[in-house]
């Protein structure tokens, strides 16, 4: 660079104190030479002009210059292969620079000052290079490191995006990965119930398969719960085996399942008149263990029921049998037989594992204390107020009230963790009693 601005400076300097333009015509006209340094001067101010222009006009466009006068068009030497199976292909991109350098020559050996290559300051990229199917068109990117590259190299490229159709991928074999795959539904629903996966198979592991369900976590009947095979990597299974499962999903009806009812009118007739004799056969034998003989209870009927009914799963989580029957003792004549009303409890069976119970609700096991006694062969416990009476037995147990009896069993079906979480649902002729 030294020698070729000394020239300039020279030129500059002998421009600013040279004669006037006939001198120059003048000898010209004679014959006589111009003077070689001046030559030199303006040839090379020519050469820096001209490479001002050249790369003044290629800033902003898809060729960028130097200091050469060759093009080479980058496209024609970028390859796209695509390999694997057809909907799991892959492909690659790349510049051909052997190809490049053998029909441009050794100038493309050259490095800059750093000594970086050509290859350096451009790369090229594809839009997609996984999962590919026959007929799909990727794009490809070319990226030139344009103003670096100006300045160290002494020709000029041009490129600009372009596209690849993918063909050639080969058809690839699916198979059903849930052949293997066993779904049971057991518990009772909504709120007791579970999804069992087991698979027996030897191409995945039981720990690839999970579910999700359109009832969330608590399921019922008729619900629809989808199983999914987990595969980090689906092009890479299909290139390592050849195959692919067809689904990588399959969904499964939940069937089978108990359910606590949403309401009593769930219960079957038969289930209903089952526990009614149970709960008269209970009132009956708590007077016969409590009492003295002359105590008794006669002409026992159903008057209805009482339940509490889970508002955010819709289901009853238990009940009570409003029984009325008449109390008598015989012998003592200031007491007038009289109608007392027996609410007897059930509640919700409780499930573990491997351990459902043929009926779903069982006779309670004690929310409410039952006066004096607390029977060894029943988990039954009389919802009682203490209706005492003078006799020579004691008191006795009961409302004589209807209306008193649905006000407590009311209160007690929604207290303590229930409170705001379970209605209250009552029939079979007992809710005309409700407030």
């Amino acid at each position: 660079m030294k020698n070729s601005e000394e020239p300039h400076k020279t030129a500059v300097s002998a421009g600013n104190t040279a004669p006037s333009t006939p001198a120059y015509s003048s000898a010209a006209a004679s014959g006589k030479p111009f003077p070689v340094k001046i030559v030199a001067i303006a040839a090379v101010a020519l050469i820096v002009l001209i490479a001002i222009i050249s790369i003044v006009s290629s800033r902003g466009s898809s060729t960028v210059s130097s200091r050469g006068s060759s093009t080479i068009n980058l496209n024609q030497f970028v390859e796209v292969k695509a390999s694997g199976y057809d909907g799991y292909g892959t492909a690659t991109v790349s510049i051909n620079w052997d190809a490049m350098e053998k029909k441009y020559g050794e100038k493309l050996r050259t490095t800059d000052q750093n000594g970086w290559k050509i290859n350096q300051y451009i790369s090229v990229q594809l839009d997609k290079d996984n999962q590919l199917s026959n007929k799909d068109v990727v794009t490809y990117k070319l990226k030139v490191r344009e103003d670096e590259f100006i300045k160290n190299f002494p020709f000029k490229f041009k490129y600009s995006d372009g596209t690849y159709k993918v063909s050639g991928l080969e058809t690839i074999k699916k198979f059903d990965a849930f052949a293997d795959v066993k779904v049971t539904f057991t518990g009772i629903a909504p709120k007791s119930s579970r999804v069992e996966i087991e698979y027996t198979g030897t191409e995945f592991e039981q720990r690839d398969f999970s579910y999700s369900s359109s009832g969330g976590s608590r399921l019922s009947n008729g619900d629809v719960v989808t199983v999914t095979l987990k595969i980090n990597d689906i092009t890479k299974y299909a290139q390592e085996n050849g195959r692919v499962p067809e689904t990588v999903t399959k969904e499964y009806t939940v069937s089978g399942l108990k359910e606590y009812p949403a309401s009593f009118s769930g219960f079957t007739k038969e289930y209903v008149n089952s526990i009614q004799t149970e709960a008269e056969a209970y009132v009956k034998d708590y007077f016969a263990v409590n009492y003295e003989a002359e105590v008794s209870v006669s002409d026992l009927k159903y008057e209805g029921y009482i339940a509490g009914v889970w508002k955010e799963d819709k289901y009853i989580d238990g009940f009570y049998l409003i029984l009325s029957g008449t109390v008598s003792i015989s012998g003592v004549d200031m007491f007038s037989p009289t109608k007392l009303y027996f609410p007897v409890g059930y509640k919700k069976t409780i499930v573990f594992p491997d351990n459902i119970p043929d009926e779903l609700y069982e006779l309670d096991d004690g929310e409410v204390m039952m006066h004096g006694y607390y029977p060894s062969d029943k988990n039954l416990k009389i919802l009682t107020s203490y209706y005492y009476y003078y006799t020579p037995a004691g008191g006795y147990t009961g409302y004589k009230d209807p209306g008193e009896c649905y006000d407590a069993v009311a209160k007690k079906l929604t207290q303590g963790w229930n409170e705001g979480k379970v209605d209250v649902e009552s029939g079979d002729g007992f809710e005309k009693y409700a407030k």
